[in-house]
């Protein structure tokens, strides 16, 4: 079965982008597959390096979580805690 699944692109040369995704509380089971690109171009990500999903959840708490990195691609599996609370979370 495929996991529901959002796509991101995030440029690395305009580090204020805003993206929302939506995700219901407890809603598990949801992935984020997040490509990068410089300045329109996509961006290769070197081996040996490692992505982490950190933000501050609703009620003030810190997440950091670690991500997979396929192919050039961030991937996020959406985890009970990253939904416990509530509300919107700046990540």
């Amino acid at each position: 079965m495929n996991k529901p699944c959002a796509r991101i692109t995030l440029d690395l040369q305009q580090p204020s982008t805003s993206v929302t995704v939506a995700v219901k509380r407890n809603d598990i089971g949801r992935m984020l597959r997040i490509s990068l690109s410089d300045g329109g171009f996509p961006y290769e990500i070197s081996p040996g390096c490692y992505a982490v999903l950190t933000g501050t959840k609703p009620d003030g708490n810190i997440l950091y979580n670690h991500c997979h990195i396929e192919q050039n691609t961030i991937i996020y599996e959406v985890t009970e805690q990253t939904t416990a609370a509530a509300g919107r979370m700046k990540a």
